[in-house]
């Protein structure tokens, strides 16, 4: 695609419509499905890319920001086919057999058994020469990861040598690399998340009333003059979620109870998630962005309770 193919009715009637087949697949995210605005979006990524564009969905996925993210593959396969990369390399320090399926399963949750101390030896480097000559690294050794930051994701215990790459690869595509992937820096993006948690976070706020604001009170006379700022605490609104989020919302857990219980057959589990997503599915109208980007989170979190409940029996 180039900076006018969007502008052309013809072409964009055809990502329309193949959008709409799209959003029908059972083959892209949850949060995609019958959203087909978001999915011409991903549909004109693609062509960006020269990436099919049912390759660009499945491997696509809304972040804990609600930004749009991609897989690792996704990324490697991006900076593969861009004209501006002659070569990308990958390479790992250290021995990584040493923690290779070295997990335990805690309260159904993966996480490392190997001995800490190993983790400042392992590193995964990737670089990235471009045709301008210009070349541009990124390393990320274990040992310097939060321990709580991989503890949000089970991965980080049970495919190490994977998610080490992803993570690097992530690092560089929205760092230094951005202007290839076309895509918001995440760490702007945390940085706008913090600030708007920090927000609400707080039980009230001070409100300065203006001259002009304050001669709008009944009792006071617009032609006498105000100097004085009034300040009032007036506690934030909080957002009040729809009926159908909420019902959804405690069936998950429900699910969840279930699969921890070890008393319903996997196939029975699974085919409960797939009724639970079913009536995701039928009250998208229903949800706000928001609710739906929730929903989205708790599916998440569902099938990794599955998939370690599975992983423990």
């Amino acid at each position: 695609m180039n900076n006018t193919s969007w502008k052309d009715k013809g072409y964009l009637d055809q990502i329309e419509r193949f959008a709409k087949l799209l959003s029908k697949s059972k083959a892209i995210h949850i949060t995609f499905r019958n959203d087909v605005e978001t999915c011409i979006m991903l549909c004109l990524m693609a062509d960006s890319w020269s990436i099919h564009p049912h390759i660009v969905a499945a491997n696509s996925f809304y972040d804990n920001f609600g930004r749009l993210s991609h897989t690792g593959k996704l990324l490697k396969l991006i900076l593969n086919e861009s004209p501006l990369v002659e070569k990308v390399e990958v390479s790992y320090e250290g021995d990584w057999a040493a923690i290779s399926n070295k997990f335990k399963m805690v309260d159904n949750v993966a996480v490392p058994s190997w001995e800490p101390s190993i983790e400042a030896t392992l590193s995964c480097t990737i670089t990235v020469k471009l045709t301008n000559g210009e070349t541009h690294i990124e390393r990320t050794t274990l040992g310097d990861l939060d321990l709580n930051f991989r503890s949000l994701n089970q991965a980080w215990a049970m495919r190490t040598y994977n998610q080490i790459y992803n993570h690097t690869l992530r690092q560089i595509t929205n760092g230094k690399l951005s202007h290839i992937i076309l895509d918001m820096d995440s760490t702007e993006a945390f940085e706008e998340q913090t600030a708007a948690e920090k927000l609400a976070s707080d039980n009230s706020i001070v409100i300065r009333a203006s001259k002009e604001e304050s001669n709008m009170d009944d009792n006071v006379n617009p032609e006498v003059e105000q100097n004085v700022e009034v300040e009032t605490d007036t506690a934030i609104p909080m957002p009040v979620n729809s009926d159908a989020f909420t019902l959804l919302q405690k069936e998950q857990v429900t699910l969840l109870n279930v699969i921890d219980s070890n008393d319903v057959q996997q196939s029975d589990v699974q085919a409960q998630i797939a009724q639970w997503v079913g009536s995701v599915q039928k009250e998208q109208a229903a949800l706000s962005s928001s609710e739906q980007m929730e929903l989205s989170n708790l599916y998440d979190s569902l099938v990794k309770k599955f998939k370690a409940q599975a992983i423990a029996a």
